[in-house]
């Protein structure tokens, strides 16, 4: 049974994939246009068009005949469109990814000021290292199991969160480092995630490397987004005095949907019907 976020997520796909399609350009009828061996011309009625056994479509000028001076091959972008292009789907990944926004979100609860920064930098680091590494095929994972953890590295942030909140945000040199390495061994996991998608985006030969690069950037634009908007409403709670509250609520919120994520996959294709 699907979850309501998953629901949202298909029907997000769906609303890009019409409007995609909406807006694609329909090429106009020529007046002359061919087909096989023939011409399909514009007749004099509206909209009416006659086929005319004439000769190909190749035009005639002083007895020779002019080929078509297309190679098709296609023509290399931009840097400015390649780059708009492959940080706004980096954006749009990350904003519409509820599982990596909740680990996220965790981090965001976990710790705060410098540690924060150092926690969101690590796991930075880690999804940008195997994003890349698996994007060039240097390492091959299987997505499936890859999906499961993801989703319990949500659950296990969660539970660190609220242990951090019982035995106080600040916490000793010890506790952070272990807390850092845990962060950095799930960025790298993460970053396989970002990777399936920047391979379904179909990148061009030629594009590699920019395309990698810029939707990293957008990523990590999103994340830092995200983070913002964290802090904005944990600070509007605790003008509230309603901070801890807010915060113990998210975490139990992040903890079950990771749980169920968890189980949700594993079933998914253990019996074959993600």
């Amino acid at each position: 049974m699907w979850s309501p976020e998953l629901m949202l997520r298909k029907m997000l796909h769906l609303v890009v994939l019409v409007v995609g399609l909406a807006l694609m350009p329909i090429p106009a009828l020529a007046d002359v246009s061919p087909v096989g061996a023939h011409t399909l011309e514009r007749g004099a009625v509206v909209r009416g068009y006659e086929l005319i056994a004439a000769a190909p479509n190749l035009l005639a000028s002083n007895d020779s005949l002019t080929p078509p001076l297309t190679d098709g091959a296609p023509q290399a972008r931009p840097l400015p469109q390649v780059a708009s292009y492959y940080t706004w789907q980096g954006v749009m990944h990350i904003l519409g990814g509820w599982d990596h926004l909740c680990f996220v979100l965790c981090l965001c609860l976990l710790a705060r000021g410098r540690f924060l920064l150092a926690l969101v930098t690590t796991f930075t680091l880690g999804h940008s290292l195997s994003l890349g590494l698996a994007f060039f095929d240097v390492i091959h994972v299987p997505v499936p199991p890859v999906e499961v953890v993801i989703a319990l590295s949500i659950a296990f942030m969660a539970r660190e969160a609220l242990r951090a909140q019982r035995n106080g945000l600040d916490q000793g040199a010890e506790v952070r480092r272990r807390q850092i390495a845990v962060v950095a061994g799930f960025g790298l996991l993460h970053g396989l995630g970002f990777a399936t998608v920047l391979h379904e985006l179909g990148v061009a030969p030629g594009e590699r490397a920019s395309g990698l690069l810029f939707f990293n950037a957008g990523v990590e634009l999103g994340q830092l987004l995200f983070v913002g908007a964290v802090l904005g409403v944990m600070g509007i709670a605790g003008a509230f005095d309603r901070r801890e509250p807010v915060r113990r609520a998210a975490l139990y919120f992040a903890g079950l949907v990771g749980c169920f994520w968890a189980v949700e996959r594993v079933a998914g294709f253990s019996l074959g019907i993600a």
